[in-house]
C-alpha cells in the first residue's frame, strides 16, 4: 500500500509540475518582453530549471504546446458560438471574423498572439490544423476555390494575428475594419467579392458568455 501511494503521488506531483510549466510559459508569452530563458519560465513555476526537461524535449517544445492549448481553447470558444450554422461557408467565414474578433472576447489570448515570437506562432505549418481540415471540407465541397490553399492558409493566420496585434496596440480599431480584413482573406481563397461581402457583413451568432 505504501508503494502504491508513493507511485500515485509521484504521478500527480509530475502533473502539477508539467501543469505549472505550461501556466508559466503561456503567462509569460501573453506578457511578452523578449526574456523566455529556462530559468525565467522555472522561476514562474516555481519549479527547478531541470524539471523543465523531465517534461518537455526542450524549452521550445514547451512554448510550442503553451501556445497550442490557448489556441485549442479559443478554438472551442469559436466553433461552440458558430455550431447553430448550417452553411459550412457561412460557419468557416464566422469562425474568422470571430478570431479576429479575440482581443473583445479573449483578451489575455490576444496578448499572447501579440507578444509571441514569430517561431512560436507560426509552429509547423504556420496555421490551425482544425483551420486546415476546416478549409479543406470546403475545398471537397467546391465552395472555396484558392489558387494554393497552402499559402492561402499560411496568409490568413498570418494576416488575421497581426489584426490582433494591431486592436491590442489601438482601441479604435472598429469592428467594420476588422471584416475588411477577413473580406481580403476570403477572396484569397477564391470567393467572389460579392458572396465576400455579403458574408462578413451578416449578423454575428449571439453569445451569452462572457470570458
Amino acid at each position: 500500500m505504501a508503494i502504491a501511494n508513493s507511485v500515485s503521488s509521484d504521478v500527480t506531483r509530475n502533473t502539477r509540475s508539467r501543469s505549472a510549466l505550461l501556466r508559466a510559459a503561456h503567462q509569460l508569452l501573453a506578457e511578452g518582453g523578449g526574456d523566455l530563458s529556462v530559468t525565467r519560465i522555472a522561476k514562474a513555476a516555481e519549479v527547478s530549471p531541470q524539471t523543465l526537461y523531465n517534461h518537455f524535449e526542450s524549452k521550445e517544445s514547451l512554448l510550442t504546446e503553451a501556445k497550442s492549448l490557448a489556441l485549442v481553447e479559443f478554438e472551442s470558444y469559436m466553433f461552440e458560438r458558430g455550431k447553430g450554422i448550417e452553411s459550412p461557408l457561412e460557419q468557416f467565414t464566422v469562425n474568422l471574423r470571430l478570431f479576429a474578433r479575440a482581443p473583445q472576447t479573449h483578451p489575455h489570448f490576444a496578448e499572447l498572439i501579440t507578444n509571441s515570437p514569430l517561431w512560436v506562432l507560426m509552429g509547423e505549418t504556420g496555421y490551425s490544423p482544425v483551420f486546415a481540415s476546416k478549409a479543406k471540407a470546403l475545398v471537397r465541397l467546391g465552395l472555396i476555390k484558392p489558387i494554393n490553399l497552402d499559402i492561402s492558409l499560411i496568409a490568413t493566420s498570418s494576416l488575421l494575428e497581426h489584426v490582433i496585434a494591431l486592436q491590442v496596440k489601438n482601441e479604435l480599431f472598429s469592428e467594420k475594419r476588422v471584416d475588411e480584413f477577413v473580406f481580403h482573406c476570403l477572396v484569397g481563397f477564391g470567393i467572389s467579392e460579392a458572396k465576400a461581402r455579403k458574408l462578413v457583413e451578416s449578423p454575428l451568432p449571439t453569445w451569452s458568455f462572457k470570458n
